[in-house]
């Protein structure tokens, strides 16, 4: 994967991550029955969502490291880490953790990052695939 791609792929992932942050992860929570409003995607991040913490930050653990991945030029890993992630991004839509007709507009952002991940990990197998088949050209 060429420097442009890269940055193209970083930018975009985290520049949706950033909008993520900004808007609702959830638009009508309920405690206890009772509606408290929406649930900013910061305020999801720092834990104040009530999901099981461990789904919702391994998907933006996963994010991380593959990231890291792509920076480093690993593409095998960032695919497995955007698969990972995505799965557990998706969670609350298989109806387990929260009603799909609350999610925000954060929350699909959010996941579009990490569903990108999944696509630039694929861009660079794709390249190293290619490249290996030049190689054996000669």
């Amino acid at each position: 994967m060429n420097a442009r791609v890269f940055w193209l792929f970083s930018g975009s992932i985290w520049g949706l991550y950033a909008f993520a942050l900004a808007l609702p992860a959830e638009n009508a929570h309920r405690f206890e029955g009772d509606p408290v409003g929406p649930v900013l995607g910061y305020q999801a991040l720092l834990g104040l969502w009530v999901m099981p913490v461990v789904v919702v930050e391994g998907a933006n653990l996963a994010l991380i490291v593959g990231w890291l991945m792509l920076l480093s030029k690993r593409p095998w890993p960032v695919v497995w880490c955007g698969l990972i992630g995505t799965l557990a991004a998706l969670t609350p839509c298989f109806g387990v953790l929260a009603d799909v007709g609350t999610l925000g507009l954060g929350y699909w952002l959010w996941l579009a990052s990490i569903v990108l991940l999944l696509g630039g990990g694929l861009w660079g197998v794709r390249d190293l695939a290619s490249a290996s088949a030049v190689a054996r050209d000669r």
